[in-house]
């Protein structure tokens, strides 16, 4: 009778595996909130990262862009230039 008496004080009643079962899903719950706001967390500062690097290529991109055109510009300036100084010089 002494192994008998012994199993049944170790097995759970009923309401003990419904509470653990509970508790369970409340750990499950708070475990999967922490990690969410863990992620939500690394993403906005990665989002934050990317938002930086993409303002930094934009402006490179500005420069890279209006370079030509200034260049350009700077160019048929000169020519302009140049061409009314020889046409002064003929006139001379």
């Amino acid at each position: 009778m002494m192994g008998l008496s012994a199993f049944s004080e170790e097995v759970m009643s009923t309401q003990e595996i419904a509470a653990s079962k509970e508790k369970f899903k409340k750990l499950s719950r708070n475990f999967t909130k922490i990690k969410l706001k863990q992620q939500e967390k690394k993403i906005v500062k990665e989002i934050n990262g990317l938002r930086l690097e993409l303002i930094q290529l934009m402006e490179q991109g500005d420069q890279v862009v209006k370079s030509p055109w200034a260049s350009w510009h700077l160019e048929l300036t000169i020519c302009i230039m140049i061409g009314k100084v020889h046409i002064k010089e003929e006139e001379i």
